[in-house]
């Protein structure tokens, strides 16, 4: 078979006529090209400290970097990322002992449940500012948090957690505060029953624990409390003054009348003069 003919030498090997054999000459050349390429590039953290223009410092911080990145890559389900980024509320930590929070607690919620123990927190310098970690207390015992130390939390040395309470406790870098915070309601501490007198009912918020305490819709015939109709007789009564019940009168449909027990209380905004007919209130 008669060789080709010849081409141009720029495109081909100077050692060939053929076209083809010069392109399989370059493109073997190519590849030990490209072979040794590969074989001189060294990993990242090995490169980076021999890039110029990067400090050693600058490099490391790429390193840690580049490590960081590819252990988020490589976590193999949502949950562990979320843990290695410290994510709030990655996870929970059911704790039913005394306990002190580490720098891997970032983001955990602390669940005591049950018993009274001491929650620890490790010193606001290690752990930095912006560390969070949320806490409850998921028993029926009381939590005490007790930072490091002299370190406080909202202002105080200790913040006791009751039973259902719960937050998110947030590092400035030299104290913890609170976000979030929510408090259990105390259990009431009165029965109500019977009835309500008027010293009660002005001090209400004031009443001991144990105490019985009444209210009752129906207050009876003539009973503190209930409203009506009555003629004033010889006082004038103000409005919200009182009056004994001998200065008013009420009527029946029969046309019979009389004055009634007890103190009233003229409940309209107007004066009521003698003679005139107007709403009251008993009160005592």
């Amino acid at each position: 078979m008669p060789l080709p003919s010849p081409i141009s030498k720029t495109n081909c090997d100077a050692s060939t006529d053929d076209p083809k054999l010069a392109l399989l000459v370059d493109l073997a050349a190519a590849i030990d090209t490209i072979n040794a390429l590969i074989a001189s590039v060294q990993p990242l953290d090995d490169e980076l400290t021999t890039l110029s223009g990067i400090s050693p410092t600058q490099a490391a911080d790429l390193a840690a970097l580049s490590a960081f990145m590819g252990t988020v890559l490589n976590d193999a389900s949502a949950a562990v990322a979320l843990s290695t980024l410290g994510a709030p509320l990655n996870a929970v930590a059911a704790k039913s002992a005394a306990y002190t929070v580490v720098a891997a607690d970032r983001g955990k919620l602390i669940d005591y449940t049950s018993g009274s123990y001491t929650l620890g927190i490790g010193a606001a310098a290690t752990l930095g500012a912006g560390f969070v970690f949320a806490y409850r207390n998921s028993g029926s015992g009381t939590i005490t948090i007790d930072p490091n130390g002299s370190e406080q939390i909202d202002g105080a040395t200790t913040l006791s957690v009751g039973p259902g309470e719960s937050g998110f406790a947030v590092c400035t870098g030299t104290a913890w505060r609170t976000v979030g915070r929510t408090v259990a309601l105390p259990a009431a501490t009165a029965s109500i029953d019977g009835y309500m007198t008027s010293t009660y009912a002005a001090k209400l918020d004031g009443i001991a624990a144990g105490a019985t305490v009444g209210i009752s819709k129906d207050v009876g015939v003539g009973g503190i409390g209930m409203m009506a109709m009555m003629r004033c007789l010889g006082n004038t009564v103000a409005s919200g003054a009182t009056t004994p019940g001998g200065n008013l009168n009420y009527y029946a449909v029969s046309g019979s009348y009389g004055s009634p027990p007890g103190t009233w209380r003229n409940i309209t905004g107007i004066t009521i003069a003698a003679g005139d007919t107007s709403t009251f209130q008993r009160i005592a």
